[in-house]
């Protein structure tokens, strides 16, 4: 199983380039949806229920803002985490989303098959980022 790369919806980078989305003081979420249409509006019709050790809405992720040799690297400050307990927890994609707007910054497949991920009890899940940050900016070559 691999884990698909964050997508982000073409409106998502338009407000973070213009400020609607703040990355450093709004409140971001990860949170995990079984079927899911993705698009820039955020609805909960199709997020995991409560149960099993992961409660709806999700958990909060704040992200950190880091520039070197002109590239500015967008990553989790910490990892998130669940750990499942009296039974499973089942999804299929995971969504970084800004609570503040209820809007979808990116999501990902959590297994680009595409397949659902199902985490048994007593197993944690941890949703961290690459190396190289969730995105980057950099300025053209």
């Amino acid at each position: 199983m691999a884990v698909g790369k964050w997508v982000f919806p073409a409106d998502s980078k338009k407000e973070i380039v213009n400020g609607t989305i703040d990355l450093t003081s709004d409140i971001m979420m990860v949170l995990f949806v079984d079927t899911w249409a993705p698009q820039l509006a955020y609805a909960t019709t199709h997020e995991v229920a409560t149960a099993n050790g992961y409660t709806r809405g999700g958990e909060a992720c704040a992200l950190t803002i880091a520039e070197a040799g002109g590239t500015v690297k967008v990553s989790f400050a910490t990892p998130v985490e669940w750990t499942a307990a009296g039974g499973s927890i089942v999804f299929r994609y995971g969504a970084l989303i800004n609570d503040d707007s209820n809007k979808v910054i990116a999501y990902f497949l959590g297994d680009d098959s595409p397949a659902d991920v199902t985490v048994p009890s007593g197993s944690d899940l941890t949703v961290t980022c690459h190396a190289d940050g969730v995105f980057t900016i950099a300025n053209p070559v």
